[in-house]
């Protein structure tokens, strides 16, 4: 990825998910391109047109000029009314696939998951809130109210159709008020609130006729606790089991003639059924490595709001990978949850590579400023409004 700016690790990285992914999805996706489309390779063909505007989102941003991450800052507000409509509108007029209305249909055969734009725009008005509310206890009550009054809203067009994805978006949003150092008592409220709301959507899972979704969810849970895995988990964990200690079959999978969303939600365990244990470890460790890599590139950031951004992108990135992981290997119930750069392509590929562009814009321009003395950087303006505007 030379053609790429930023850290060189991350580029790396990239470098190596594009090859897993392209793999991956080539392999478990054969069955579903058969029968849906008549040829091999229909599927994967998709999927690379995503990686190629992921891509495309990533140079644009690693290419841009220094600061240029500082337009979230004034257009938070923005993206998260926008990602609301969205959400309205899905909720109103979207796909329905398999008994969820997650989709938003924009053309023949391009639907947008508008729940994966609200993450994304929610952790950025979290940003700009905390970096805002730092050492000021004014500013910090109007980070919690309105950040609380934008996520309630997108959390009650959300909930009924992906449960997964609220419960993704409350931990994110409680991780980045953590490490936002606010006092422990905002903390205490603010996580109060949010186990309220959980015992709110337990009751009506458990006592609400005609449930819809959270009698779906309802089911799962029940499965998980009782050890009677449903279907797909079933089946994941059996072709996790084929894998063994040791193997490498690129594209002999059997299970994937067995689950409809090997290339998406359980692309992780025919990983593992295909290059074994050691294979399954390999992409544990690819994304323990972005997370790392992430936070040195956070320890040289000096100002709040990139800082917050960076710690934002990276956790939504490992934590919704490992949640896909442990539904995968049975430790939590199905979620629906895709494998970050690795599942076949879609919305959440596009927004994870505008994600990591700005982390590497960032990462670059915080390069530019320890390369620079301070005399040029102070007669740098363009560097210098970056600073002052952070």
């Amino acid at each position: 990825m030379g053609f790429i700016k930023g850290d060189k690790y991350i580029r790396y990285w990239l470098a190596i998910m594009f090859i897993v992914s392209l793999v991956a999805v080539a392999s478990a996706s054969t069955p579903v391109s058969i029968r849906s489309h008549g040829n091999s390779l229909s599927v994967v063909v998709k999927h690379l047109i995503y990686w190629a505007i992921a891509l495309g989102a990533i140079y644009a941003l690693s290419k841009a000029p220094a600061g240029a991450y500082n337009m979230l800052y004034n257009t938070a507000e923005i993206l998260v009314i926008i990602s609301i409509f969205l959400l309205i509108l899905t909720n109103l007029y979207g796909v329905e696939v398999n008994g969820a209305k997650r989709w938003l249909k924009i053309s023949n055969g391009i639907t947008l998951q508008t729940a994966d734009l609200f993450k994304f725009s929610i952790i950025t008005l979290a940003a700009k809130y905390l970096s805002n509310a730092r050492d000021d206890i004014k500013e910090l009550n109007k980070a919690i109210k309105y950040s609380a009054v934008f996520l309630a809203i997108g959390l009650f067009f959300i909930l009924r159709e992906d449960l997964s994805t609220a419960a993704l978006i409350v931990i994110l949003y409680l991780a980045m008020f953590f490490i936002g150092n606010i006092p422990y008592k905002y903390f205490a409220a603010i996580l109060g609130s949010v186990v309220v709301l959980g015992a709110i959507i337990l009751v009506l899972a458990y006592t609400v006729p005609n449930k819809g979704r959270l009698g779906t969810w309802h089911n799962r849970i029940e499965n998980f606790i009782s050890g009677g895995d449903g279907y797909q988990a079933t089946v994941a964990k059996a072709a996790i089991a084929e894998g063994g200690l040791i193997r490498f079959a690129p594209g002999q999978s059997k299970i994937k003639n067995l689950l409809p969303q090997a290339s998406s939600d359980f692309i992780y365990s025919i990983i593992v059924e295909e290059y074994g244990l050691i294979g399954g470890v390999f992409i544990i460790f690819l994304y323990l490595g972005f997370g790392w890599r992430s936070m040195r590139i956070l320890k040289r950031v000096k100002r709040s709001f990139a800082m917050y951004l960076v710690a934002g992108y990276s956790m939504l990135i490992v934590v919704q990978a490992f949640m896909h992981i442990l539904v995968n290997v049975g430790l939590m119930p199905v979620t629906g949850q895709p494998l970050p750069f690795i599942s076949k392509g879609g919305t959440f590929l596009v927004v994870s590579g505008f994600m990591v562009g700005i982390i590497l814009n960032i990462s670059r321009t915080y390069d530019a400023k320890e390369s620079s003395d301070s005399k040029n950087l102070n007669e740098d303006p363009l560097i210098n409004n970056v600073i002052l505007m952070d």
